[in-house]
């Protein structure tokens, strides 16, 4: 009776140890919402890339096209991305260059046709090529520069959402929804809220997939505060060796 009475305090004490246990395992297999967001890319992540792509803007004035290059070239120390408007040829002048590194020190600038100018932190909000796209949407996610929390919309089965709150003076809404496929890092939608009101949309409406990574075919960014938007077509997908670092430097510019 003794030891029937001992093995039953053995597996009581073993099940209650089981019990406390496996959810902390299982808790600490889950992912933060900075280790999510430091692996979401919404332009591709390999190391070197080059982007042909078709920017259509639509608004209550008309609509316009642009055509663009852009370059990515990407590691764990640093971010740097060039993009430049190719067509039509009076807008060849604008131009879109940012280095952000791993340290959080960023720098950005745009050049248009009065020259080139270095952006302070409160005009990450300034649109692109006059679209819908800002200079923080077409750059890596910086997630120092947020207050994160990963939270339930009722997305679908592989998709996490994560409310990013800004922390730097500037952005014009006050926060947004990231939402991003776990599995492959993409970024298939982000809302953002001024207060309660839903005033921006990205939207990732096709894909495609090269050398078997996923990588963006149509997506759009609604401004529903504008009432416009702006279609972005990923034309062509190069993946390079490298890519010349002379393309990021900003005395190229």
């Amino acid at each position: 009776m003794k030891t029937t009475r001992g093995a039953l305090l053995v597996l009581a004490a073993l099940t209650a140890l089981s019990m406390i246990t496996e959810p902390a395992a299982a808790q600490s297999s889950t992912p933060t919402a900075e280790e999510i967001l430091a692996n979401t890319h919404l332009l591709g992540n390999a190391a070197n890339i080059i982007l042909t792509a078709t920017m259509d803007i639509r608004s209550p004035r008309g609509d316009k096209s642009r055509t663009l290059e852009i370059y990515i070239s990407q590691n764990d120390e640093a971010s740097k991305i060039l993009a430049q408007v190719t067509s039509p040829p009076f807008l060849r002048n604008l131009k879109f260059l940012t280095h952000q590194f791993s340290d959080g020190s960023d720098d950005k600038w745009v050049k248009t046709s009065r020259g080139v100018r270095r952006l302070a932190e409160g005009n990450y909000g300034e649109a692109l090529f006059d679209s819908d796209f800002t200079v923080e949407d077409l750059s890596r996610i910086d997630e120092s520069r947020f207050d994160l929390e990963v939270v339930d919309t009722g997305e679908t089965s592989g998709v996490r959402a994560i409310k990013a709150i800004p922390t730097y003076n500037g952005p014009d809404y006050t926060h947004k929804i990231f939402k991003i496929e776990v599995d492959t890092g993409m970024l298939s939608g982000v809302d953002f809220f001024r207060d309660e009101a839903l005033v921006k949309r990205y939207t990732l409406l096709e894909r495609q997939v090269i050398g078997g990574e996923p990588y963006p075919l149509l997506c759009t960014m609604e401004d529903f505060a504008k009432g416009t938007s702006t279609v972005l077509e990923i034309d062509k997908v190069s993946i390079e060796d490298s890519i010349p670092e002379r393309l990021f430097n900003r005395g190229s510019l």
